[in-house]
């Protein structure tokens, strides 16, 4: 058998700010910046770079939420604020607008009367009782509705700033002498007239303004210094009641909310990051954990202190009381990530919500990433799987999980799959369980799967359902490597694609050897030469489907899975009734690779083994596949879904809206559907390899491949240096 390899897949996540972004000294005015150095108490670049321990203490209790009884029924509820010793929210009930005011743990319930014609934006925070809305009316200008003792509303008309011009108003906090607002992208302080008192600066996507009864004003952001900066850092900003700034603080520690701490020592703000509910002192830069809040789906968008060990939480449909479960809760599992994937976040908040006897606890490591150290969570992780921190379950797409397999740390699952368990090996597709084993163990498995392989015109590709390298280079012969796969395929995506599917050609994992000095590599290295550094979107007037559909473009590279029967349907379309699907070049396997979505592991010495099968029946449950996302890996819910597949394309006939130099064509999908069946049939069975590739190694290519793309040395000496630093990695990784 061809030993399987299944290692992290490469994705490149973009963080884009809102707004321009400033440096240090110039994020807030010269006043701001020469009044917080003249303080000789607080350091304003004060970043630290290590864990303190309460950051490491876990992800915090489990929490139980319970609905608060509410009068009015059909009513949507988008804001919950604190407004002295009262609850504040806004909802919309039909086409008009709705405000209540109650206490805190939801007694004394009253509807306020509003007859406004200004829309209402955003409901303004305050220590005081005064109920005040951010209403914007037809003239386009923002207005502040204050309700008075004797139920009118008096009204204040705000300056229109090129601020709000520019930008939107997102929310807005009454502070002694004024107002702080923040627009999608600036912080503003305002005087009680609403006139401009300065620009407190830039900032990314999160921040709060929390009054304290001493008139100091607290604003908490997360802030880009520099275009070139990766990721945010955490800046606090103390300013007294005439806006003068006090102190500044700065944390490498990133945040996805925030949220006013009453606790009497006010140094101190409720924070969420991965979801997990923190107290984050600002003037210590430590965190303590506090809720588990994925456990708890505790899924609201405005949270409010009570008291300690309760919170008021509001969501779509109306507001609720949290506090710690009272013990009789689920038993905990924990299960351990780096970026959890997104269809496993799912499937956990489903079984977490199923009633089952055991709950999931997810420990995402990517929290403990900071400022300028992205990767530093999974740095932890794996320091921690060495040290032998055992969760109970993995989550493996980020993992190199063909290496922790080889170490003895995943139990082997076959043995589960077998009797009268709920799933037995027979229920499976056996080509992608086939692929999943490794040394004739079952060590990961997923509840779906996509196949990828190429697809391209017979007389391109051949009609003998393979491909070899030979085949490829005889076939691009005189072709613009370019064009062979678009403009999109980068050298270094090539690269991937190369290490992806044919991995297990060039490297033995268990002989320790590999060999990239073979001449089928150099061609391929020879081939990625041509292909571009980057993609120039700003230029790129076409898609791959349109090129494919004009001629221009000979094969596609394709994932096969959600709505698989009109996917082949267009590609029928496209290649004229001709299309073939081959797989990526290989001499010695298929090429068309299995793409395991929500890859999980059980921990060999996980002391809740029952529990962690329980979950994976679950997952594996016709319960649990109800996305249209991947195909199921269970053979019989494999074909209810082809017959939905089937059904959804004889109800219409599906088109497909793509453009080429700018001009929109319609490809409408044309195909026997007896024919597609079959070929999809057949496209899964010959799956035999994993898209996956170890992300190390493929650096290693690609950094020692560049002074050959440079035109520096020859195709063969750029294969004999990969060769060697190759060979060091799998005897150090695999010996």
């Amino acid at each position: 058998m061809v030993k399987k390899s299944i290692c992290l897949i490469l994705v490149l996540a973009i963080m884009v700010p809102l707004g321009g972004c400033k440096k240090a000294n110039e994020v807030l005015s010269a006043g701001v910046s020469r009044e917080i150095l003249d303080d000789d108490k607080v350091s304003m670049d004060r970043r630290p770079n290590e864990h303190s321990n309460s950051d490491i203490e876990g992800n915090g209790i489990i929490y139980v939420g319970n609905r608060l009884p509410f009068p009015e029924q059909n009513v949507t509820f988008e804001q919950a604020a604190r407004l002295g010793e009262k609850v504040v929210m806004l909802g919309t009930s039909g086409e008009n607008q709705v405000l209540y005011k109650m206490d805190p743990d939801g007694s004394n319930v009253e509807k306020l009367e509003y007859s406004e014609e200004e829309r209402i934006c955003y409901i303004c925070e305050s220590i005081d009782s005064t109920v005040r809305v951010l209403g914007l009316n037809e003239d386009g200008e923002y207005t502040v509705l204050s309700q008075t003792e004797d139920k009118e509303w008096t009204k204040l008309v705000l300056p229109m700033l090129k601020e709000y011009e520019e930008s939107i108003i997102t929310q807005i906090t009454k502070v002694e002498n004024g107002y702080i607002v923040f627009t999608a992208t600036d912080i503003l302080a305002l005087d009680a007239e609403g006139i401009l008192a300065y620009n407190i600066g830039k900032y990314y996507r999160h921040g709060i303004c929390v009054q304290q009864e001493d008139g100091k004003s607290i604003i908490m952001a997360q802030v880009i210094e520099s275009p070139g900066d990766k990721s945010p850092i955490t800046r606090t900003i103390v300013l007294d009641s005439n806006f003068s700034p006090v102190a500044r603080y700065d944390s490498n520690k990133q945040f996805t909310a925030f949220y006013a701490d009453n606790k009497s020592n006010s140094t101190t703000v409720l924070a969420e990051f991965g979801n997990v509910l923190y107290r984050f002192d600002y003037i210590n830069d430590t965190r303590e954990t506090l809720i588990d809040m994925f456990s708890s789906s505790m899924h609201v968008y405005s949270l409010i202190y009570v008291k300690e060990g309760l919170l008021f939480g509001l969501d779509a449909h109306g507001p609720s009381l949290w506090q710690p479960s009272n013990g009789t809760s689920a038993k905990q599992l924990t299960l351990a990530a780096y970026n959890l994937d997104f269809t496993l976040s799912k499937l956990v908040t489903e079984y977490n919500n199923s009633g089952a006897n055991f709950k999931i606890n997810v420990i995402d490591y990517a929290k403990y990433d900071e400022a300028g150290h992205e990767g530093q969570g999974l740095d932890m992780l794996r320091a921690d799987i060495v040290a032998g921190f055992m969760p109970d379950i993995y989550d493996l797409s980020q993992l190199p999980a063909e290496l922790y397999a080889e170490k003895g740390l995943f139990e082997d699952l076959k043995p589960y799959f077998s009797g009268d368990a709920p799933v037995i090996y027979s229920d499976f597709v056996q080509s992608a369980v086939e692929v999943l084993e490794y040394e004739d163990g079952l060590y990961y498995i997923a509840p779906g799967f996509e196949a990828v392989t190429l697809c391209g015109d017979s007389s391109f590709v051949g009609d003998n359902g393979s491909w070899r390298p030979k085949d490829f280079f005889n076939a691009v012969d005189g072709m613009a490597a370019e064009n062979v796969f678009g403009p999109e395929v980068t050298k270094d995506i090539f690269l991937y694609y190369l290490l992806a599917f044919l991995e297990d050609e060039y490297v033995d994992k268990e002989k320790l050897a590999c060999d990239f000095e073979s001449q089928s590599f150099q061609d391929f290295l020879s081939f990625a030469a041509g292909l571009p550094d980057d993609v120039d979107y700003e230029n790129l007037d076409s898609q791959p489907i349109a090129r494919a559909y004009v001629g221009e473009q000979p094969i596609l590279i394709r994932q096969i899975g959600s709505s698989a029967i009109v996917f082949l349907s267009f590609t029928d379309t496209i290649f004229g009734g001709q299309a073939q699907y081959v797989g990526f070049p290989a001499e010695s396997s298929s090429g068309v690779a299995l793409l395991p979505h929500a890859l999980v592991s059980m921990s060999a010495s996980s002391p809740n083994k029952e529990g962690v099968m329980d979950f994976i029946y679950f997952i594996l449950s016709p319960e649990a596949q109800t996305a249209d996302m991947y195909c199921p890996i269970i053979q019989s819910l494999l074909d209810e879904r082809m017959e939905l597949w089937e059904e959804k394309y004889l109800e219409q006939p599906p088109i497909l809206n793509t453009y080429f130099e700018d001009s929109y064509i319609a490809i409408e999908g044309t195909t026997d559907i007896g024919t597609a069946k079959a070929r999809l049939k057949a496209i899964i069975e010959n799956m035999d390899c994993m898209m996956s590739c170890d992300e190390a190694l493929l650096n290693i290519i690609i950094r020692e491949s560049q002074p050959f793309f440079a035109g520096d040395i020859s195709v063969k000496q750029a294969s004999a240096s990969i060769q060697s630093r190759a060979q060091i990695y799998i005897s150090e990784q695999y010996g």
